[in-house]
């Protein structure tokens, strides 16, 4: 019988590409604390430069927040059309036996 789906390679990537947004999050939370400066500072200080710096870290979270819904909505549909394949597969080899 031949193999129709691998469900846990989907989820497998879902989950390895949250893991990645989380640590992209937490290497942002981590230069921030590094640096000793507040969120207030982030946008008072320096000129613009800190609060470019803040805008693009945001974009960035904002940008793979995004992607990750639509991995997970992705990866939820084809999981579901497989199923959907693999029942209507079964039901074929079923009733030709």
């Amino acid at each position: 019988m031949r193999k129709l789906a691998v469900f846990g390679a989907l989820d497998g990537l879902s989950s390895n590409m949250n893991g990645a947004l989380q640590g992209v999050q937490q290497s942002i939370d981590s230069w921030g604390q590094a640096s000793g400066m507040t969120q207030a500072d982030w946008q008072d200080q320096a000129g613009t430069q800190f609060a470019d710096i803040s805008k693009a870290c945001q974009q960035v979270m904002a940008a793979g927040q995004e992607l990750m819904q639509a991995m997970n909505q992705g990866v939820q549909t084809c999981n579901q059309e497989n199923m959907a394949a693999v029942q209507r597969s079964s039901g074929r080899l079923g009733s030709g036996m």
